[in-house]
């Protein structure tokens, strides 16, 4: 049964998508992450209105009948934009689990902020048709054939990173994390040992993180200083700055494997609508 990974969504802070940036993609934070016919879902930025194109289902979304599991890292807007795009919230009879280790008062809260009417024409999220559920994450809580931990993560806010574990594999998604930080990314180090797939915020150059003060996210060599400390088999470096084109991270994704790449371990830039096979 393979575990796979596949990105929606790869661009930080806000949606970029244009003629030059393609290959990489333009969409905010969403990835999903399937075992056998078990999926997740990583976070809600724009590309999860691209989700759809990965389903191949007899039964229509309208029909109903549909259980999507959802996992939010947090509530920043890029992590958050695509709820009102994702198709089957629209449709009764379909429901949406959201998992995360907020307390459930504070997801719905939020949330509701989402569907409140200034962004969308609902007032709340009773007012869709669709069901939804919200379950506070513990350590080491099953979903499925997962079993899901998390790890807060050096960044603006209360945010967390993923470890998912299955039979076949394992993989921690830190989509947004300041490496620089020195004490809580020692934790967040030790915590990802072993894993199979590092999915890692890598969002800007050195000089760029010197000027802007990180804001939360890493600098390339940061991210691939943690890869290298991780040791997994395979590290996706995501999060792109919005404006950085498909030749520029082209650029840097060569170097960096130049410096990094061995027989035992590869590093990449995530692209949309790849497929990674984890192992």
């Amino acid at each position: 049964m393979a575990l796979t990974v596949c990105f929606w969504g790869t661009r930080g802070n806000v949606m970029s998508v244009a003629r030059e940036r393609l290959i990489y993609g333009g969409h905010t934070t969403c990835l999903s992450v399937r075992h056998d016919h078990e999926m997740l879902i990583v976070d809600a930025g724009f590309g999860l209105a691209n989700f759809l194109e990965c389903l191949s289902t007899e039964t229509p979304l309208s029909r109903g009948g549909h259980k999507f599991n959802l996992l939010l890292s947090h509530f920043h807007w890029d992590h958050i934009q695509g709820l009102s795009y994702f198709v089957p919230i629209y449709f009764p009879g379909n429901e949406i689990v959201i998992h995360s280790p907020f307390e459930r008062e504070v997801v719905t809260e939020i949330l509701n902020l989402l569907f409140d009417g200034s962004y969308s024409p609902f007032n709340g999220l009773d007012s869709l048709p669709c069901t939804w559920t919200f379950r506070k994450l513990e350590h080491g809580s099953e979903i499925g054939s997962f079993r899901v931990d998390f790890h807060e993560t050096a960044h603006i806010g209360e945010t967390y990173a993923f470890r998912l574990v299955t039979e076949a594999g394992s993989i921690v998604v830190a989509t947004d994390h300041d490496a620089s930080r020195t004490q809580i990314n020692d934790s967040l180090v030790d915590w990802a040992q072993g894993c199979d797939m590092l999915i890692h915020s890598a969002m800007y150059t050195p000089r760029e993180h010197q000027q802007l003060g990180g804001f939360g996210h890493s600098s390339f060599i940061e991210a691939v200083r943690n890869a290298e400390r991780i040791n997994a088999a395979h590290t996706l470096l995501t999060h792109h700055a919005p404006l950085r084109t498909d030749g520029e991270l082209a650029e840097m994704e060569h170097n960096l494997q130049h410096m990094y790449n061995t027989d035992t371990r590869r590093l990449s830039f995530a692209k949309e609508g790849e497929i990674y096979i984890v192992r």
